[in-house]
Parts: structure tokens; sequence; C-alpha cells
């Protein structure tokens, strides 16, 4: 809880250093925000926290297995949910004239990664035969991107494509004028 309240005040600090409009619009998701923090410290937590200490007190292993195969389901349900948070940093960040395109990568890596994170959790569930690794690997994904994001990502602002000529982007090689 004490790192989802950090991550949620670093999250605050990056859209300010943006600007007052991206501040305005993340305002808009504060109330999705506080849900999926809720969700996950109170209702997800501690309901999948009580059950686990019941199914290992009474020796279900098995019960047990269930119950933290289904917590992840519903973890990943509910990040593929608030993943659309991120959409705030895509389009202010994106140069105005490929906001779309930019969406399209962003949602590549991100499709890319949810099939990859379903296809290793099997292999580290078959392998081990449990989900410790599971949980292992998900922790060291989000330590990755909290280093990413204080480390490697830098200033966060608007990106500004090149126009050398005439100010308007173009996808296709320039015509010529053949003169008969």
């Amino acid at each position: 809880m004490v790192v989802q309240i950090f991550v949620a005040i670093a999250e605050t600090w990056i859209v300010a250093r943006l600007g007052v409009e991206s501040l305005a619009g993340f305002v808009l998701v504060v109330p999705f925000m506080v849900l999926m923090l809720n969700t996950a410290n109170g209702g997800m937590g501690g309901a999948v926290a009580a059950a686990l200490a019941r199914a290992l007190g009474a020796g279900r292993r098995d019960d047990a297995n269930a119950l933290v195969l289904h917590a992840l389901v519903l973890a990943f349900g509910f990040a593929g949910v608030f993943m659309a948070l991120g959409w705030t940093v895509v389009s202010d960040t994106s140069p105005k004239e490929i906001t779309g395109l930019s969406g399209g990568v962003f949602n590549t890596f991100g499709n890319t990664a949810a099939i990859t994170t379903g296809i290793i959790i099997g292999y580290l569930h078959a392998w081990t035969g449990s989900y410790a690794a599971a949980l292992l690997y998900v922790g060291a994904n989000a330590l990755g991107a909290i280093f990413c994001y204080l480390v490697v990502v830098g200033e966060i602002k608007r990106l500004e494509l090149d126009r050398p000529n005439s100010g308007i982007p173009s996808l296709t090689p320039p015509l010529t004028q053949h003169n008969p």
C-alpha cells in the first residue's frame, strides 16, 4: 500500500511537469485511480490474504494455489481496465501530428507484454509447480518499470516533429514534376 501511495505521488509529479492542461486532465482520472488503489488494497489485498491464510491454516494447499491463480487473473483484469490511464501520458507527449501512430505503437507493446506475461507465467508454473515464481516475475517487472521511469525516461515533454520545408509532415516522398 505504501508503494502504491508513492507511485500515485510520482504520477502526479510527472504529469505536473507537463503543464497545467495535463494536470487538469489528470484530475479527471484521479477518481479512477483511487478506485483502483482501494480495490487493490482493500478488496483484493485483504480478501486474498484472508482467504490464503484460512486455506493454508487448514492445510488446503490446493485451495491456496487456486486462490493465487484467481487473484492473478483478477489483478491482470483490473490492470487491463486501468491501463487506459497510460493514454494520458501518450496523448500529452506524442507529436500532435502522429498521436494515432504513437497510440498504436503504445498498444502494440502493451499487448505484446500482456501476451508474453501470460505465456511466461504458464511456463513458470509448469516448471516450479507454484505461483511464487510468477509473483516474483511480476514484481521484477514492476521494479523494472519504476527504474525506467526514474532513471531512463528523463524529462517528459511533448515531442515535436522536424518540419524542414512546409511545416506539414508527409509520409510519402515528394512528387517530382516531369515536363514533357
